[in-house]
């Protein structure tokens, strides 16, 4: 499902912050190790595919400032302002074939009205007075589009040439070339014209031929017989290191088939663990997860426990020994990760002794220096004397229920989506 955004309000994001420990650091580390071609927002095949095409398109013009970084904040202005415009031109190309489908009367079980993709609300509105679509980085779709955009979402997990070549293949295939000359020779263009391209200009290096064999290699790419699901390394392709996933997968395709609405992610890891025949490699990155998520399950019922009593004396040490439990059973490369978080928790941990006061002092401080580091307001303070002031009135229930997916959720709507059940 795709998530259309609108201008983006800083201090409601403050207010309703759910993650006051930043656990997603951490959970996200061990869930990449599980699927390292998936994250929270790359979740559609068809994403995967533009964006491949934007980075594999922006890559190929020549100009020494065009460098593909990991890190986004190091892109020049000019690799992002191009991959904006990319994104623009392939958004009017779906909205125009939607909209010819509809006018010539065409059924399309792909390009139709439901046909979800990033920039369907607010790609209609970037026209000019006579009516034609304008490409130009200055009226990005959408607000924040280099991070909010299919490039913006998909692009770290596309940082290795190999696996953008084989997703383009298997869109394109003998028509790769051509499609990413041609697009690139328009991008060019746009640069001349800093008050951007009208969409026609745009048909002198895209036209009707061109721009079929990329809407046809988007449309028909996404099918069963396409093997996604051996691409993105959900199901076992013969490599080594992901040798043992079809036992993962056939839990979880097992669970849709059930028609199971909640799927247990805790109950599927669990039950695989007790498999005297599961894949080593695979055991380990599920044990990590296991045990990491139990001391983050632990980690969140003492914070919303201090937070509910606001006396350290009260704070409930049944549920700081369960903690210490937890982190017992870590491994020295967790602790180690962990430390990276939650120094002043991890200092305190190390001791062997009933230092509970001390434990709960260093969740509050740690949850402080996380929250300013992220310029937010920290739900909790401790003063000199050891008096917490509270500054957010959420309260949660203590439970022992996983608070994480580790993309696993984000795996079942994929299986879903290719009508592999």
């Amino acid at each position: 499902m795709e998530v259309f955004f609108s201008k983006i309000d800083r201090d409601i994001i403050k207010k309703i912050q759910r993650d006051p420990l930043h656990e997603q650091v951490i959970w996200t580390k061990y869930a990449s190790e599980l699927y390292k071609h998936i994250n929270s927002n790359a979740s559609d095949i068809k994403g995967y595919i533009i964006a491949s095409l934007g980075i594999e398109v922006v890559n190929s013009i020549p100009n020494k400032e065009i460098q593909i970084k990991k890190d986004e904040k190091r892109l020049s202005k000019k690799i992002r302002n191009l991959y904006i415009e990319f994104e623009e031109i392939i958004t009017y190309m779906i909205i125009e074939k939607i909209k010819q489908n509809e006018e010539n009367g065409k059924e399309d079980k792909f390009y139709n009205k439901d046909l979800s993709f990033i920039g369907k609300d607010n790609g209609t509105k970037l026209y000019d007075k006579k009516g034609n679509p304008v490409i130009s980085y200055k009226e990005a779709i959408l607000v924040n589009q280099m991070y909010l955009g299919y490039v913006g979402r998909y692009r770290n997990k596309l940082n290795e040439e190999a696996f953008i070549s084989e997703i383009l293949d298997k869109a394109f295939g003998k028509n790769r070339k051509d499609i990413v000359s041609k697009l690139g020779q328009a991008l060019m263009e746009g640069e001349k014209e800093d008050n951007g391209l009208s969409y026609s200009e745009v048909k002198k290096y895209i036209n009707e031929n061109v721009k079929s064999k990329i809407l046809n290699g988007i449309a028909s790419a996404i099918d069963r017989n396409k093997n996604w699901l051996e691409t993105l390394e959900i199901k076992e392709n013969g490599k080594d290191e992901t040798k043992g996933y079809n036992k993962l997968y056939e839990e979880l395709k097992k669970a849709i088939e059930n028609d199971e609405k909640i799927i247990s992610i805790e109950d599927i890891i669990k039950k695989l663990l007790k498999e005297n025949d599961l894949e080593e490699n695979l055991r380990v990155k599920l044990d990590k997860i296991c045990k990491v998520e139990s001391f983050l399950v632990a980690l969140d019922n003492v914070f919303y426990d201090i937070l509910e009593k606001r006396d350290i004396k009260k704070v409930d040490k049944e549920l700081v020994k369960k903690l210490r439990y937890e982190y017992e059973k870590l491994e020295e490369n967790i602790i180690f990760d962990l430390k990276k978080q939650y120094s002043n928790l991890m200092f305190e941990m190390e001791k062997k002794e009933e230092n509970y006061d001390e434990i709960i002092k260093a969740i509050i401080k740690d949850h402080k220096i996380l929250e300013e580091r992220n310029d937010k307001r920290p739900w909790i303070e401790i003063d000199k004397k050891d008096n917490i002031i509270r500054n957010h009135n959420l309260e949660k229930e203590i439970n022992e229920e996983w608070n994480h997916h580790y993309y696993i959720d984000i795996v079942q709507n994929i299986i879903r989506s290719l009508n592999n059940v």
